[in-house]
């Protein structure tokens, strides 16, 4: 089944959960975290330090959960990442085939300052992350999301979700308005 989505990822605390929320409701969209959809499938919890333990398997129940809860009329916004925290605490790409398997119509990668990023993270998990470590997953995250839009041969946008949130409605409007064609 292919479902209307538009994917949005960035690091831990990068401010997708709140940008999504009000995307979704500006744009007459759902939402749904890729987390919340893995955590209904396995009815368990994400651990607070952010680790997975089995990277493909997660992303496996995934897409099977989507296939469960989204149907083909709906737009959807999905928030989720394009790396993760392995249980070892490495930063690892989550598999090409995941998106290929989502399809999505388009990725929004957001970025932030790490600094502030750093200061979410510790206001909303109370966890001190290494700057430097920070830093770098948002790197990672933000090269590898343009990887994944060019091989998937779909539009992508970087973009700050606190400064930029016009740029990207428009983004997105364009996206829905292209497929309406």
């Amino acid at each position: 089944m292919k479902h209307r989505i538009i994917f949005v990822g960035g690091i831990h605390g990068v401010g997708k959960s709140t940008f999504c929320k009000s995307m979704a409701s500006r744009i007459n969209a759902k939402h749904f975290s890729a987390s919340d959809l893995i955590m209904m499938a396995k009815k368990s919890e994400i651990t607070k330090d952010k680790r997975v333990e089995n990277i493909h398997m997660n992303q496996d129940i995934l897409v099977d959960a989507m296939n469960v809860n989204l149907n083909d009329r709906m737009l959807y916004i999905l928030d989720g990442h394009f790396c993760l925290i392995k249980e070892n605490g490495k930063i690892s790409k989550v598999p090409e085939q995941t998106y290929r398997s989502i399809s999505p119509m388009a990725l929004v990668v957001l970025h932030d300052e790490p600094h502030k990023i750093y200061a979410r993270l510790d206001k909303r998990d109370n966890k001190n992350y290494n700057l430097e470590f920070i830093r770098t997953f948002q790197e990672l995250e933000l090269n590898y999301a343009v990887f994944i839009a060019n091989s998937l041969d779909i539009p992508h946008i970087s973009c700050n979700p606190f400064t930029d949130h016009n740029h990207i409605h428009r983004f997105i409007s364009e996206i829905i308005e292209k497929e309406t064609i």
